[in-house]
């Protein structure tokens, strides 16, 4: 079961606007084969907000959540924070602690966090296990890729694509990654970009 919250609230600058629809294509893409026999099932959010993330976990209790949208790590206050939207669609800033609290407290069955989302894996300078993608592995969840700079949404998009079309074929995730990474080499408007991913393991 794949859980995919899109987070694009109103009021976004010109630059930060993400490309959604071709997101949503894209995964939906990659997954085709294994959804035509049934070995996944794929939910997306009615919006990108913490409540209706809440409601699906409850409901859906995922084993992959994909998490699209901006995230911003504060380098005043050394730590992290996700744009999510509020019940109008305005920008709202969630906490990294805050994300990964819900996440313990609903999310059951859940094996692989996708975090495709800026700086979601920066390390803070005081607590190196503060960062989004390093606190969701200390609270029991197996795997969790994250994006250690900033990224262009296409190069994410593109390298998720690659990432779930080898997680679906029976990939390992650290093979995925690589693949994902060749490809978003090979597509990106960037040489740089592919070395943004970065994959956290805690499962022997």
């Amino acid at each position: 079961r794949l859980l995919v919250v899109i987070s694009a609230p109103f009021g976004l600058g010109e630059n930060q606007v993400l490309n959604t629809g071709r997101e949503e294509e894209r995964i939906l893409e990659a997954t085709a084969a294994a959804r035509k026999k049934g070995e996944i099932q794929i939910e997306f959010t009615a919006n990108g907000s913490l409540r209706a993330l809440e409601t699906a976990l409850r409901d859906f209790d995922p084993h992959i959540l994909h998490f699209t949208g901006h995230g911003v790590f504060d380098q005043a206050a050394d730590s992290g924070f996700l744009l999510m939207e509020d019940a109008r669609g305005q920008s709202v800033p969630v906490r990294n602690a805050d994300f990964a609290a819900l996440l313990e407290r609903r999310a059951h069955a859940l094996r692989l966090v996708f975090l495709s989302a800026c700086q979601s894996a920066v390390v803070p300078s005081v607590d190196g296990f503060a960062d989004l993608g390093a606190r969701l592995t200390g609270r029991g969840i197996p795997a969790v890729l994250a994006m250690q700079f900033s990224v262009l949404h296409r190069s994410a998009t593109e390298f998720a694509s690659a990432f779930y079309r080898a997680s679906v074929q029976g990939d390992p995730l650290d093979a995925a990654l690589t693949e994902g990474r060749g490809h978003m080499l090979a597509t990106s408007l960037n040489q740089v970009d592919f070395g943004t991913p970065v994959l956290y393991l805690s499962d022997p």
